[in-house]
């Protein structure tokens, strides 16, 4: 014990030279006074190592498997999804991105000549669900619409003829359409239901455009019509486009909703099963 005022102890020189000692309560740790003899040590939880950093403890993943995570309950499903799909995130990235330049390909080259509205639908759908089967990931379609609307405007900058309005909104829409109805699909049933459904859907929001396109172009002629010549020319073509307007009305819906209904319904039967497969890689 030092009692107070007592300086004899300081003015010992071995005093001086020792190392202080730390207070009971205060735990001092010397990294380097262990060595690999020690493993135990290492896995001691309240060991700082100032070498490791908190970047070393996050769970890094392909910036694809982030932006576009595999649908697991889609993927067991499909006739045609690629095994290992953490592995091959970049591959089935650009699958659906061809998967998008192909569809809009197809829109603005390939025409099947039918005489029924709404089949407009079969050159997106068939695209967008071959997507969705080799590439069964949250967000596909959203990815195949950009990579299509990517597509469009170079065709345009390059002087190519635009597609019908229709037609490009099928395009833009199909895949967010099919990326909500798919979202929580986990049996084959479900997943005709649901694509059947977003065919409809794409097809009735085709409809809608295509409608008002006809609406406003009716206004326009029928102006036309009234405003020179007395009405004679003008209104007879007027009212014959009224009337060609009106019987395209009372065929169209029915045309849409049919084509839609069988265009999602049979390409969701061909490339899904209606029970899912176990796959030893599928991700959790």
């Amino acid at each position: 014990m030092i009692a107070a005022g007592d300086i004899t102890p300081f003015l010992n020189p071995r005093n001086l030279l020792a190392p202080s000692r730390p207070p009971p309560h205060v735990h001092i740790h010397h990294r380097h006074a262990h060595s690999a003899r020690d493993p135990a040590h290492n896995s001691c939880p309240n060991h700082y190592d100032p070498s490791h950093s908190a970047r070393d403890h996050v769970i890094r993943m392909p910036p694809a498997q982030a932006l576009l995570p595999s649908h697991t309950g889609l993927r067991p499903l499909s006739r045609l999804a690629l095994d290992g799909a953490a592995e091959r995130s970049a591959v089935e990235v650009a699958v659906l991105l061809a998967a998008g330049t192909a569809a809009a390909c197809c829109v603005h080259f390939l025409d099947f000549n039918l005489r029924w509205p709404g089949h407009a639908i079969l050159r997106t759908i068939v695209p967008v669900t071959l997507g969705f089967a080799v590439a069964p990931r949250r967000f596909a379609g959203a990815a195949m619409s950009l990579s299509a609307a990517a597509t469009t405007a170079i065709l345009w900058t390059l002087g190519f003829e635009r597609a019908g309005l229709g037609a490009m909104t099928s395009l833009l829409l199909c895949g967010p359409v099919f990326d909500a109805a798919l979202w929580k699909a986990r049996t084959g049933g479900s997943v005709y239901l649901r694509s059947a459904l977003a065919g409809v859907v794409v097809n009735l929001m085709a409809f809608a455009v295509r409608a008002g396109d006809k609406v406003i172009v009716e206004r326009a002629v029928r102006g036309m019509g009234t405003g020179g010549g007395g009405g004679r020319g003008g209104g007879g073509g007027a009212g014959r486009m009224a009337a060609e307007a009106a019987r395209w009305w009372q065929a169209a819906l029915p045309s849409y909703i049919v084509c839609g209904l069988l265009a999602g319904l049979v390409m969701a039967v061909v490339l899904f099963r209606r029970k899912p497969r176990k796959t030893p890689g599928a991700e959790s």
